[in-house]
């Protein structure tokens, strides 16, 4: 595992500006069409959704394996504690404040009761990618460290939870199992020697990105023509393949674009965007569900607005981290001390 490359935080940067713009589609389009889910219909959603997330997982699980393999097991679970539990107990506080004080807004009761009940459901399910990548972290580290990271142990671990259906998706279950393979692609991918991949992709590269574009595109058009209709667990078969290949031909785009045009402002403004993530995602699911969507109950769907709505959130959530990362100690509680 070499060196981490600015590269990965351009793709970082691109894919956080895709979820920001995805959260603007479904919730600044108007009450009507959040409400109606009619988002599900828009094919720019059905594009990005296609493929960011699971990319963005992968990237992580990449990015994983460096750290499994510099620091002790111990050492590596305290410093995922640090930036991802940490985080995610700090907003669920923020989170459960906001929240009780619109019930006392409202004129609604609260007693030690609902304050933990509130408490626990921000902290159980609302920053659902944060706890899948601690959860998914936790997996390789016993694999690694007990099972000498065997492929069969991961793959026998996913064909047992692969067949679970959570009711209601509770605890955010179902989207972890959906998800748990990209990370392991990603880290298997991060292991591997960078001359071993470069022979590989000067040997099979073309090819392999034209056939996996081309599986990606035949995959796709079921879903944007709306002629697709699968039970669970054949959904997540069909998401594993369409969230595995556009993702392969994404980051290759991505990665080719970063290197050829690392020296221009706009790329290295992006590498920057990639290095706060964890903020971004954040502050903008917040601004876009609480401020976003009551704002704009009146609006109807144009992909112009979309945009616009993406910068000025994209802005506002900036200006939020640059005002935390001034203290030290709001820093490491809500960013888990990440600086760009």
């Amino acid at each position: 595992m070499t060196k981490r490359s600015s590269d990965l935080d351009v793709v970082k940067g691109v894919l956080i500006l895709l979820v920001i713009l995805g959260h603007c589609i479904q919730f600044g389009s108007g009450q009507e069409y959040n409400t109606e889910t009619r988002f599900f219909e828009n094919r720019l959603y059905i594009v990005i959704y296609s493929f960011h997330m699971p990319l963005f997982v992968a990237v992580s699980g990449y990015l994983f394996a460096g750290s499994a393999q510099r620091y002790t097991p111990w050492k590596t679970l305290q410093k995922k504690a640090e930036r991802l539990l940490l985080p995610i107990f700090s907003w669920s506080i923020l989170y459960t404040v906001y929240q009780l004080f619109l019930m006392w807004w409202h004129g609604e009761r609260i007693s030690g009761q609902v304050i933990l009940s509130e408490w626990g459901r921000q902290f159980s399910v609302s920053q659902w990618f944060l706890w899948a990548i601690f959860l998914f972290s936790i997996v390789v580290l016993i694999g690694k460290y007990w099972f000498r990271d065997s492929v069969w142990f991961y793959l026998t671990l996913y064909a047992l939870i692969a067949w679970i259906v959570v009711p209601d998706n509770r605890f955010n279950l179902n989207t972890y199992i959906a998800n748990y393979p990209f990370f392991m692609i990603g880290y298997f991918g991060g292991k591997q020697i960078r001359e071993q991949r470069k022979k590989w992709d000067e040997r099979y590269g073309k090819p392999a990105f034209w056939g996996t574009l081309a599986a990606y595109i035949l995959l796709l058009l079921p879903k944007l023509t709306m002629q697709l209709s699968l039970s669970v667990r054949m959904d997540r078969v069909y998401y594993l393949l369409l969230g595995a290949s556009g993702g392969a031909v994404v980051l290759k785009g991505l990665l080719f674009a970063a290197k050829r045009y690392s020296a221009k402002r706009g790329v290295r403004k992006l590498a920057e965007t990639g290095k706060i993530t964890l903020g971004l995602y954040v502050i903008s699911g917040f601004l876009s569900t609480e401020v976003l969507k009551k704002a704009t109950r009146g609006f109807s769907y144009h992909i112009g607005v979309s945009f616009l709505e993406t910068a000025a959130v994209l802005l506002v959530s900036v200006v939020l981290i640059r005002g935390i990362q001034r203290s030290s100690i709001l820093n490491r509680c809500l960013l888990g001390n990440r600086r760009a």
